[in-house]
């Protein structure tokens, strides 16, 4: 079934008063089946993007479900071990990219654009070397942490991300650039920046550690007056574990990740265990969020309690 006469055509085109898509990115599962589409419009002042989902045979407008595959990920599976894999940021930016290198990398992104990295399924780059390339916008670099961070999660061997020059213009991509000069930016290897996710990560979780214990300075300040009572409600619920409030939350038991312990982070959708923290479980940190603190901060984030309406929670 193609998208164009599909019993979608009047629901995205004419529902939508666009005529006919001047573009279109096919998306496609493991098995190779087609399962959505990103459709373009150029219409003026800006351009039109809107995404299809096909599902039970028919298209929908919509996102596809979660978590969605990668773009081109028949050909990211079908890949040498040893092919690196380039992330860009959107479909046109990846067809210039493919057109440039070649055989010397296999290019994907995601779908739903810079904010919804968390929604792909990432497991594809396990075991491989993934080079990031940013848009070159506060956006983009936000996006190309987020990718780093799944592909950490995800297994991949090696991370290396782009050094966006500063004289390019605002939201620069490989789309703006020619097959050479594409092709000259991927082969200087003084542009890429080998990413130590791990460091990176013990610098958060120190930061996210001294956080935590001001917040729990400044919580012990603004808690209801001392008694004997409130105070074992505390010292119970300051006794949970990060395990202890993830398995109350949903986010499935924990998993072994070297020397740290992971579990589903319940702040953001979350397909491979991005949430982790140490093996007595006090302290947590999640990488594609960015957050972290002790066991009860947890709780409150997800559940948007404030402290004393958390403990109560935790220890009715």
């Amino acid at each position: 079934m193609t998208l164009l006469s599909s019993p979608a055509r009047p629901l995205l085109y004419e529902r939508l008063g666009l005529g006919r898509p001047n573009r279109r990115w096919l998306y496609h599962d493991a098995a190779g089946e087609l399962v959505g589409a990103v459709l373009r419009w150029e219409t003026r002042p800006r351009k039109t993007v809107r995404p299809a989902a096909l599902i039970d045979g028919e298209w929908a407008e919509g996102a596809m479900p979660e978590p969605r595959p990668l773009y081109r990920l028949p050909d990211l599976l079908v890949a040498p071990a040893d092919e690196p894999v380039l992330v860009t940021e959107g479909e046109p930016a990846v067809d210039a990219a493919q057109a440039a290198l070649g055989d010397l990398a296999v290019v994907t992104t995601w779908a739903g654009g810079c904010g919804a990295v968390a929604h792909a399924d990432w497991s594809p780059v396990a075991g491989r070397t993934v080079r990031v390339w940013p848009d070159a916008d506060v956006h983009g670099e936000r996006a190309a942490r987020m990718v780093a961070a799944h592909a950490h999660t995800a297994g991949a061997r090696r991370i290396e991300r782009l050094r966006v020059p500063e004289e390019w213009p605002e939201g620069h991509d490989a789309a703006d650039l020619g097959e050479d000069e594409v092709r000259q930016v991927w082969a200087d290897a003084s542009r890429w920046e080998v990413l130590d996710v791990d460091a990176a990560l013990e610098r958060h979780r120190a930061r996210q550690r001294a956080q935590a214990r001001r917040a729990a300075r400044r919580r012990r300040r603004a808690t209801p007056g001392p008694s004997p009572e409130w105070e074992r409600r505390i010292e119970a619920a300051r006794a949970l574990t990060v395990a202890d409030v993830g398995r109350l939350l949903g986010c499935g038991e924990p998993v072994r990740r070297g020397r740290e312990l992971a579990v589903r982070c319940p702040l953001h959708e979350d397909h491979a265990p991005s949430l982790t923290f140490d093996p007595g479980g006090t302290v947590w940190f999640c990488f594609p969020c960015g957050l972290g603190g002790d066991a009860i901060e947890l709780y409150m984030k997800a559940t948007r309690l404030d402290f004393a309406d958390a403990v109560r929670e935790l220890t009715s």
